[in-house]
């Protein structure tokens, strides 16, 4: 009689140090913790089922335990990968994994400035010029993604293909997701927009100061009219026949 009391005591324990995991990953802020917490609450239902011989929590946490398990190493692997174009490497290749891959033609256009902003794109192949800059993007860059993070939620700029092309399109909503579950993802992407923010002004910058010095250059080699310049003759006369007198 003992023996069953301590078989049904651990089984209850089971179950209720299972329902006590469901409850936490409610509490949990960050979706890693929220990963770690189903994974262990997974473990405690397949114990609990075993021990009352509950055939549909088995099944259940049977196949949900290698899901969480693949998207627990997933996260914990993307750190490593932020923290790479966070040291300012630039490549973001890994990020066209989990988007949509799209075959362009040759000059075929992805999108007009001002229109609205449903993605971002990674150059997986080829280059993509980003047509109001001039800017060439080859494979492993992103781009589109201010679009994404303005207020009005329109392109800054134009992009198209500069021969044949293959890029992967990230959607909006799974932007927003990587932005929620890592911090990390998110704090590298500020960077990336206030590097490209900054570089745009510098180019914005120089294209004004070499306009302005060519306006001055033009003004200084500008021609005297014809009609001023008889006059001028005129007055040379005059201060010459006064000089004579």
């Amino acid at each position: 009689m003992p023996d069953v009391l301590s078989v049904v005591a651990t089984s209850d324990a089971l179950g209720y140090l299972a329902a006590f995991a469901v409850f936490l990953t409610f509490c949990m802020q960050t979706m890693l913790a929220l990963r770690v917490i189903a994974v262990l609450s997974n473990l405690a239902f397949i114990s609990y089922a075993v021990a009352e011989g509950l055939m549909p929590i088995l099944v259940l946490h049977g196949a949900l335990l290698p899901l969480n398990l693949m998207r627990l190493a997933q996260m914990r692997r993307l750190p490593a990968k932020v923290e790479a174009a966070r040291r300012g490497e630039g490549d973001f290749a890994w990020l066209a994994g989990l988007g949509e891959r799209r075959r362009l033609a040759a000059g075929q256009r992805l999108f007009a400035r001002g229109d609205l902003a449903r993605s971002l794109f990674v150059v997986v192949e080829g280059e993509i010029e980003i047509e109001e800059i001039g800017v060439r993007l080859g494979p492993g860059e992103c781009f589109g993604e201010i679009g994404l993070l303005a207020e009005d939620g329109r392109r800054s700029a134009g992009a198209r293909a500069v021969g044949e092309a293959v890029v992967s399109e990230v959607t909006d909503s799974r932007f927003a997701r990587l932005h929620y579950d890592n911090p990390r993802f998110a704090y590298a992407m500020s960077r990336l927009v206030a590097n490209r923010l900054l570089e745009n002004e510098r180019r914005a910058s120089e294209a004004l100061r070499q306009a302005l010095d060519g306006e001055r250059k033009a003004g200084a080699l500008e021609p005297i009219p014809v009609r001023a310049a008889g006059a001028a003759a005129d007055r040379g006369a005059g201060r010459a026949g006064l000089s004579g007198r």
